[in-house]
């Protein structure tokens, strides 16, 4: 979790939970330019459980009545107990690659200039890789 915030990513759940109602990061919908900034993680309230969240009167952050189904409960990124998490998404890894390339270069014994920031796209993946 904490690695992953040392290479850019931000809580699964920061679109719903880290958010006022009238702010216009506010995450209703899947996007690479609201909440997380990925779009392969489902908009989800801040979660403890190893599932989708059920609709609660305590999710106080919530702005507008959402069934949360398909949320990321077992990524890294999110809160639920360790036993739980076991993934990041293709495009939370094209993220990681992306900030490794853009604010760790001066750490390599070559340098090259910057590229130009652009927004991660998955080309390719596997099981065991993404490109």
């Amino acid at each position: 979790h904490e690695f992953g915030h040392n290479l850019g990513l931000w809580h699964v759940h920061r679109g719903i939970a880290e958010m006022n109602c009238t702010d216009e990061c506010y995450e209703s919908v899947p996007s690479m330019e609201l909440g997380d900034l990925c779009e392969d993680t489902n908009p989800t309230p801040m979660n403890h459980m190893c599932g989708d969240p059920h609709p609660e009167p305590s999710f106080d952050t919530i702005c507008e009545p959402m069934d949360f189904h398909d949320t990321p409960y077992n990524n890294y990124m999110g809160y639920t107990d360790d036993e739980c998490t076991n993934n990041f998404t293709p495009q939370q890894v094209a993220r990681m690659h992306c900030y490794i390339d853009l604010h760790y270069q001066s750490w390599t014994l070559t340098q090259k200039p910057s590229p130009i920031p652009l927004t991660p796209r998955v080309v390719s993946s596997t099981p065991n890789s993404v490109t």
